[in-house]
């Protein structure tokens, strides 16, 4: 299993993933298989716990291509450390993603949300770390489109696996995740 959440507030420190009232964005990740031991990195998280529901199949989610089997679908409930998230409703991000991305590693085209489209985003997370490890960007805001429900919420993609601390497992077929008392106020 994980390593769960331990000393919270000392290891979140300066991350811009936050609330109004500076308390870390509690963020979800629905997996087919929830029996590994650190998140990949370039691993997609969304705010809505329903939307990450929708993966908990690996009919409908990407881990389909990397080999992950439906052995144990859960939801996590994590904290992720984004000290310099990449969001091209910046002005300056998105001025870097059209004169430096645009054309020569994709299109780098933005939705109706200001947004790269999240078909793009792994692309535009390598071309920071590789062309821009300079800046120190460590996630990248992507636009995760529209289907027949409506919009669907962006999600975050994450540069490292280290980024991210679990607080709570909601296993298939369970109603609340399993908190981490460790990270508790």
């Amino acid at each position: 299993m994980m390593e769960l959440c331990e000393n919270r507030d000392q290891w979140f420190r300066n991350s811009r993933l936050v609330d109004e009232t500076g308390a870390p964005l509690v963020m979800y990740h629905g997996t087919p298989d929830a029996s590994f031991g650190r998140f990949r990195d370039d691993q997609f998280f969304t705010p809505d716990i329903g939307y990450a529901r929708r993966f908990l199949s690996s009919a409908t989610s990407s881990s389909s291509f990397y080999g992950v089997t439906d052995r144990r679908p859960g939801v996590f409930s994590v904290l992720i450390r984004a000290e310099n998230p990449f969001d091209t409703r910046n002005p300056a991000h998105r001025a870097l993603l059209r004169e430096r991305f645009c054309g020569v590693h994709g299109e780098g085209a933005l939705t109706d949300l200001g947004l790269p489209d999240w078909v793009e985003g792994r692309d535009i997370a390598l071309w920071l770390r590789e062309e821009h490890a300079d800046q120190g960007f460590d996630a990248v805001l992507v636009d995760e489109g529209r289907d027949e429900a409506g919009q669907r919420p962006p999600s975050w993609i994450v540069f490292s696996g280290d980024q991210v601390r679990v607080i709570g497992l909601l296993e298939h077929g369970s109603d609340e995740p399993e908190p981490d008392e460790a990270c508790e106020p």
